[in-house]
């Protein structure tokens, strides 16, 4: 199979297996392999089935193997090569190797028979913090693996699903164990390199060199304070000190809370990611669209009032008279008025809140008429739509505010006193639309 290319079909059988074997390229068996002979595995070589062989197997230099299944061999020698488990199978066979990759992920590799490594050995695995488990090697009894030429273990961990909602004091995992005692030869502890790629701040990992076990720990408390001291990512942020204080808090739920599930959350975001959520949360204060609101109330007033000081003057000009015979009473008690707006704002950021710019535009219609000579009452009804688009930090952000306004006003004039009194009151219903911007923790 020098060639490369893929196999379908069985190859050899265990009452009948084939020869040598060498392999090249990229070559990639669907089916079980059964061998008698050599086999020399170069280049790329996958096995989704089992593999059996009753020779000696070589893996060449900078070769890659991968297993899915079980494997049986007289021996393997793995120098300078990387050989990585798909699944969890059962490993019977001599091994020898320097400069060995072993990719273990999630799986769990049980070894049978004798085996040594030198020089440089790297593990790749998987920890699984919600299933508390990870990749391990299983030497069974009467098997050893010695580990005690090997002048560095390069233990390279990859941490997923961990949160401080997870972990306890007996979240461990060994890397490698053995059924019976002396069945592992580790290195010198001083020689153990453990690199652990976690995805969440709040957790933080020890290793037991003399055991090679893992435990994790929660540290929340040192990273939040470590966020928010002088110089830290966090400590010139709005309200520094009643966000930090407010996080101790989510800290000290229960397991399980929505408080301590955010906090938990809060652990897998990056410096940078924090400070942009928390200002984000921190604009949520001051809403834009409230204040718009609060702009078309005073405009409307603003309306009324200067049809009050007509309406006044209509008054003024209404003297009570008596009509001739023959006349008719023409004078206006009763009338109709529309006032349209249009309107735009721009406000800066101010105090760390993030500006806006706003376009209006609506209408006022009222109608009013005179009680008597000195009381005249009205009715308005008025419309407006506004837009508004967020700019600094919050920009992407939109508001559309639709408020409809319903007002009753009056005016009355003191008899005999040149004094009247104006009286205006209001009831709004303001229906608020947002678009916005969430940041997400997520796993990478």
């Amino acid at each position: 199979f020098t060639n490369g290319g893929s196999v379908s079909g069985v190859v050899g059988t265990a009452a009948n297996s084939v020869g040598d074997i060498t392999t090249a390229g990229t070559t990639n068996f669907a089916s079980s392999v059964n061998a008698k002979g050599a086999a020399t595995l170069g280049g790329t070589t996958s096995f989704a089935d089992t593999f059996t062989n009753t020779g000696a197997v070589t893996l060449a230099k900078a070769s890659i193997t991968n297993f899915a299944k079980n494997v049986a061999a007289t021996s393997f020698a793995a120098n300078n090569a990387t050989i990585n488990f798909g699944n969890s199978l059962a490993f019977n066979s001599n091994i020898t190797g320097s400069g060995t990759t072993l990719t273990l992920g999630a799986s769990q590799v049980t070894y049978t028979g004798t085996g040594s490594f030198t020089d440089t050995l790297t593990l790749n695995t998987t920890f699984d913090g919600a299933a508390k488990s990870g990749g391990n090697i299983l030497i069974k009894s009467c098997s050893t693996l010695d580990l005690s030429g090997v002048s560095t273990l390069a233990l390279v961990v990859t941490a997923t699903n961990f949160d401080i909602n997870n972990i306890s004091p007996d979240t461990k995992y060994t890397v490698i164990f053995a059924e019976a005692a002396g069945g592992l030869k580790p290195t010198p502890a001083g020689n153990v390199k453990v690199t652990v790629n976690n995805e969440n701040r709040f957790v933080n990992f020890t290793f037991d060199e003399s055991t090679l076990t893992l435990f994790a720990k929660d540290v929340s408390q040192e990273v939040i304070d470590n966020d928010f001291k002088p110089g830290g990512p966090l400590a010139n942020i709005p309200n520094a000190a009643n966000i930090k204080k407010s996080l101790e808090l989510m800290e000290q739920a229960p397991i399980g809370s929505d408080a301590r599930l955010v906090f938990g959350n809060w652990g897998k975001l990056t410096p940078i990611q924090e400070a942009d959520a928390v200002t984000h949360l921190m604009q949520d204060v001051v809403k834009p669209s409230d204040t718009i609101a609060a702009i078309n109330n005073q405009v409307i007033l603003s309306n009324i009032s200067s049809s009050l000081i007509n309406l006044n003057a209509r008054m003024d000009v209404i003297q009570p008279a008596a009509v001739a015979a023959g006349d008719k009473d023409r004078d206006a008690k009763f009338g109709a008025w529309i006032s349209p707006f249009v309107g735009n704002a721009t406000q800066k950021m101010r105090n760390n809140i993030s500006g806006y710019k706003s376009d209006t535009t609506g209408g006022t219609i009222g109608f009013d008429g005179l009680v008597n000579d000195d009381l005249a009452l009205g009715l308005a009804y008025t419309r407006a739509d506004t837009d508004i688009k967020l700019k600094n930090n919050k920009t992407g952000y939109k508001n559309k505010v639709e408020s409809n306004i319903y007002s009753v006003y009056g005016l009355y004039n003191v008899p005999y006193e040149n004094l009247f009194v104006e009286a205006i009151a209001s009831y709004s219903d303001n229906r608020i639309k947002s678009k916005s911007r969430r940041v997400i923790a997520t796993a990478l």
